[in-house]
């Protein structure tokens, strides 16, 4: 649907060599089966529209405001696509704005995905949770791990654990 970024995603899969274990689709996820993929996958990870139709500023870029808002898709039938292409047993790896976590715990057990673990995500020490990073697994047994935060910056620079994360 968004072939720009479809293209960065491939961009930056190429940068990290990791072309024989990641493959970018750019298409309509809706369309989206275990037929025109070559089978469900072991791990799907998905970075949703955070805002729902009527929510915050609506970004003057088409490209952004798709990427940030439901315009294109909501999150009920993104998770319904995503729980048909990940395998039993298999991981959905999500991350989505911290108000919207209930939300999100409900969708995924309507679905048969039980939420495994859980991190949420602050820009410092000091400040709430804006993100959450969720770990599903379909047809996974009762238990959530809630993991350390992650903190992305330590006063004006990156963390240590962000910066790790960023090294090639």
């Amino acid at each position: 649907m968004q072939p720009e970024l479809a293209a960065l995603a491939e961009a930056n899969v190429a940068a990290n060599r990791m072309e024989e274990r990641i493959t970018v689709i750019a298409d309509d996820m809706r369309h989206l089966t275990a037929t025109t993929t070559g089978g469900v996958m072991d791990v799907v990870v998905c970075n949703p529209p955070f805002r729902r139709p009527g929510t915050g500023r609506l970004n003057p870029s088409g490209q952004r405001a798709v990427a940030r808002h439901e315009i294109a898709i909501g999150l009920p039938d993104i998770l319904k696509v995503a729980r048909r292409m990940v395998k039993t047993r298999g991981r959905l790896v999500i991350i989505q704005a911290g108000e919207r976590l209930g939300e999100l715990m409900g969708h995924l057990r309507s679905l048969g995905i039980e939420p495994k673990r859980l991190r949420t995500v602050h820009a410092d020490g000091e400040s709430e949770a804006k993100l959450v990073l969720v770990e599903g697994r379909p047809g996974g047994g009762t238990g959530l791990t809630i993991m350390p935060p992650l903190f992305l910056n330590d006063g004006d620079a990156p963390s240590a654990e962000v910066r790790t994360m960023m090294m090639p």
